[in-house]
C-alpha cells in the first residue's frame, strides 16, 4: 500500500511523471515499517486510547520518528503536536432512564436496555417529545420532503442507508432528540461494547459537520425497541407516513465530562517548486485506539496493530521515502503528515484539524487516508473511496505497471476522510478490494479469518503475522513471488544476482537459513524475529548488513 500512497503522492504533488515511480517509490524500508506497527501495538501502550500514558508514548515516538526523517512540524505553533480538547463522558446509570409514556401508563426503561451516543457534551442531556417513527435512514429525506418542523418531536428510525445524512437532517428540522433502533441483539452487544469503550469522548469545542452535532442520540436495543413498538417489518418496509409511538418520550440523564490531554500530530515536507510550494497533499491515519476493554481469553489489551498501528507505520514510511524525495529537490508541492488522535471515537481529531487546519482548506489538494486492516497478500485491485476522481486516475496510472487496478467509489462515514469531504476538500480512503495475487479465495478467506480482528483483543502483532502484507504496503520490489504448498502465509522471494558476491535483497530465504545481509528496502525478515526489535526502526542499510551476534541462532550469510 505505500508504494501506491508514495506513488501517488508523487505524481499528485508533481514530483514525478506518471509511469517513472517504481524505483523512487518503491525505496521504502520495509523492516522499519514492520518495525514501527509492532511497536505501536505492543502491549506497553496499552491500546492507545485517548489521553492514556500508552498513546502519548505513541505520540512521543511519532514525532521522534518524523524529525529522524527530516520532516518539520506542522502545528500552527511549529511543533508536531495540534491539540485536541476532548472530554470523557461518565455516565451514571442508575440515574439514566428512559420512559415511554402512552394513556395515563408510564413504561420505564433502565439504562443498558438502551445506549446514549454524542460527540459533543451537549448531546448528552435530557430531553423529551413526542416520540415520531420515519422508517430507515434511507427513508427519512422523502419523509420530511414537506419541509416540516420536528420541533417537540423526538424521532425514532432504523438502520439503512446513509445515518448521517438522516440525523443531520433530523437535527436541522429541531429535532429534540433521536432514537436509533437495534433489533438484533448480537448487533446491539457489540455496539454495547464498542460505546464502552469508543465512543464515551467528545470533543469540548465547536466544529462543523458530523462531529458537531448536539442532537442527543439513543441506541435503543431488542427490549427497548420492543417497549417502543418498533418490529422488524417496521425496519424493512418504507413507511408512507411518520407514525407516533406514544404521546411522550422522556430522557433522564446524569453524565460528567471530564478533560482528556490529546493531540494530532501534524509534519510537513515543504515543496521545492516556488509556484506550487503552497499547495498541499495531506496523507493521513489514526494512531489511537480502543485501549483496554473487556477481557477476552485473559487479554483485555485492544491493541490495534491492524487497526491503525500498520497505517501509521506506513504514513511514516511513505514520509521516509518522500523525505528523500524532497531533499533530492523533487517534490515541488508540500506533503502533510497527519496523524490524529480519537478517530475510534467518531473521527474527532480529524474534525477538529479540518475546523482549524494549519494550512488553508482552499489550498489542500487533496487527503489519502489509510485505515482499515491491511491485505495479507498483494490485492490485484485497489478502491479509492471519497469524492476526488481526478486523485483516482492519478492513482491508477502510478501503479499501472504493476498490474494493480485503481477504481473510485462513493464515499462512507466510516473514517477520517469524511471529515474533509464534510468541508468540501477532496479526499479518499484507500481501500484493498477481494481478489489477491497468488492467493486462491478459499485461502484468502482464511486469512482473513485468522488476522483481521477490528477492535478485537486478538488484533496484536504475533510471531506468526504474515509477513508479505507488511511488505506489499510498502515495497513492489520483489522481483517474483512463490507461494509454498503447505503454508499460505510463507512467501519466499527469488533470488536477484548479488553484485560482486555481496549480499543484496531478493536471496532465497527458508526457515532454517535466512540472509542476514539484505538492505532493509526489501528485506524479508518478519518483523517478529528475536532480534528485531523497536530499534529496527532506525537500522541503516550498514547495520542491516552487520553479521547478527552468534547467539541469534538461524541467520548465516
Amino acid at each position: 500500500m505505500v508504494v501506491l500512497l508514495a506513488s501517488t503522492l508523487l505524481v499528485a504533488t508533481g514530483g514525478l511523471p506518471a509511469g517513472a515511480q517504481r524505483n523512487r517509490a518503491g525505496a521504502i524500508d520495509t523492516l522499519a515499517l514492520r518495525a514501527r506497527a509492532a511497536l505501536l501495538a505492543d502491549d506497553l501502550l496499552a491500546g492507545r486510547e485517548n489521553g492514556t500514558a500508552g498513546q502519548q508514548i505513541a505520540a512521543l515516538y511519532i514525532e521522534s520518528e518524523l524529525r529522524r526523517l527530516g520532516v518539520r512540524g506542522g502545528a500552527a505553533d511549529g511543533s508536531f503536536r495540534q491539540p485536541v480538547p476532548l472530554g470523557r463522558v461518565d455516565v451514571s446509570t442508575s440515574d439514566t432512564r428512559l420512559t415511554l409514556q402512552r394513556a395515563a401508563r408510564a413504561d420505564t426503561l433502565a439504562f443498558g436496555t438502551f445506549l446514549l451516543r454524542g460527540t459533543r457534551p451537549e448531546a448528552f442531556r435530557p430531553f423529551a417529545g413526542r416520540p415520531l417513527f420515519v422508517g430507515r435512514a434511507a427513508d427519512v429525506p422523502a419523509l420530511l420532503a414537506d419541509g416540516r418542523s420536528l420541533t417537540g418531536q423526538v424521532v425514532v428510525l432504523a438502520p439503512g442507508g446513509n445515518l448521517d445524512s438522516a440525523l443531520a437532517l433530523i437535527e436541522a428540522r429541531g429535532a429534540e432528540g433521536a432514537v436509533v433502533v437495534m433489533l438484533d441483539s448480537v448487533r446491539f452487544g457489540r455496539a454495547t461494547m464498542l460505546v464502552e469503550s469508543l465512543f464515551r469522548y467528545v470533543l469540548d469545542a465547536p466544529v462543523a459537520g458530523p462531529a458537531g452535532r448536539r442532537l442527543p442520540q439513543i441506541i435503543a436495543g431488542p427490549v427497548a425497541a420492543a417497549r417502543l413498538g418498533v418490529t422488524a417489518a417496521d425496519t424493512t418496509a418504507s413507511p408512507r407516513a411518520p407514525r407516533a409511538l406514544g404521546e411522550r418520550l422522556r430522557l433522564d440523564v446524569s453524565a460528567r465530562v471530564h478533560p482528556v490531554s490529546a493531540s494530532n500530530m501534524v509534519g510537513r515536507l515543504d515543496g521545492s517548486d516556488p509556484a506550487r510550494r503552497d499547495e498541499v497533499v495531506v496523507l493521513q491515519a489514526h494512531y489511537d485506539h480502543i485501549g483496554i476493554g473487556r477481557p477476552v481469553n485473559g487479554d483485555s489489551i485492544y491493541n490495534g496493530f491492524m487497526d491503525d498501528a500498520t497505517g501509521v507505520a506506513a504514513v511514516l514510511s511513505a514520509a521516509q521515502a518522500l523525505a528523500d524525495s524532497a531533499r533530492a529537490g523533487r517534490l515541488p508541492r508540500t506533503v502533510m503528515f497527519l496523524l490524529t488522535t480519537a478517530e475510534e471515537a467518531g473521527s474527532l481529531g480529524s474534525a477538529y484539524y479540518v475546523s482549524r487546519p494549519t494550512v488553508p482548506l482552499a489550498r489542500t489538494m487533496a487527503t489519502i487516508t489509510i485505515d482499515l486492516p491491511p491485505p495479507l497478500a498483494p490485492p490485484l485491485r485497489w478502491v479509492l473511496e471519497g469524492n476526488d476522481s481526478t486523485l483516482v486516475r492519478v492513482a491508477a496510472a502510478a501503479v499501472r505497471s504493476r498490474g494493480w487496478r485503481v477504481e473510485g467509489a462513493p464515499a462512507l462515514p466510516n473514517s477520517d476522510h469524511w471529515s474533509w469531504i464534510a468541508r468540501g476538500v477532496p479526499s479518499v480512503f484507500v481501500v484493498a478490494e477481494e481478489g489477491w495475487e497468488g492467493v486462491t479465495r478459499e485461502q484468502e478467506e482464511a486469512l482473513i479469518a485468522k488476522w483481521w480482528h477490528p477492535h478485537q483483543a486478538s488484533d496484536e502483532c504475533m510471531r506468526a503475522s504474515p509477513p508479505r502484507a507488511s511488505r506489499v504496503r510498502s515495497s513492489c520490489s520483489w522481483r517474483s513471488r512463490r507461494r509454498t504448498p503447505d503454508d499460505p502465509e510463507r512467501f519466499v522471494p527469488e533470488c536477484d544476482t548479488a553484485p560482486a558476491g555481496q549480499s543484496r535483497c531478493g536471496c532465497r530465504v527458508d526457515p532454517g537459513n535466512r540472509s542476514a545481509g539484505c538492505d532493509p528496502v526489501e528485506d524479508p525478515r518478519p518483523i517478529t524475529d528475536p532480534w528485531i526489535s523497536y530499534e529496527s526502526a532506525c537500522l541503516t542499510c550498514r547495520s542491516a548488513r552487520r553479521r547478527p551476534p552468534k547467539q541469534r541462532a538461524g541467520w548465516s550469510c
